[in-house]
């Protein structure tokens, strides 16, 4: 049996298609539910709040080193949150354990989310790479 070489190792594919395939496979993967490993100087496990699932939290879980943070992009922050900061473009928060299961972190995508984190939500740091 023959074995095919991986795509980065064919010559005639182009490296610029190759990265936007992994750019698009990982949305899907984030479409389903399935978190995404980013590498860089720190990579970092996403997972989208509103599809992720028992499992997804679960590998999340196993394979972070530190705590979740939920990272709000600014509108969103600012519909959860109220105001927001001048020139911040992201914002993290600590996700506290009762939010971390799938239909709490689903719930945050919903409008009303801000009656979930309570009146004064723990600010956390972006992670590294985040931003």
């Amino acid at each position: 049996m023959n074995s095919v070489p991986p795509p980065a190792q064919i010559p005639h594919l182009d490296p610029d298609m190759l990265r936007l395939r992994a750019v698009h496979r990982a949305m899907a993967d984030l479409r389903r539910g399935t978190p995404v490993i980013l590498l860089g100087p720190t990579p970092l496990i996403l997972l989208a709040a509103e599809t992720a699932g028992a499992g997804g939290l679960e590998d999340m879980a196993r394979l972070g080193k530190s705590p979740a943070t939920l990272v709000l992009a600014r509108s969103r922050a600012e519909a959860l949150l109220g105001q927001v900061a001048h020139g911040v473009t992201m914002l993290g928060v600590r996700v506290p354990r009762r939010l971390f299961a799938p239909s709490m972190l689903r719930s945050l995508a919903d409008p009303t989310a801000e009656q979930l984190l309570g009146a004064t939500p723990v600010a956390a740091p972006l992670p590294p790479g985040a931003d």
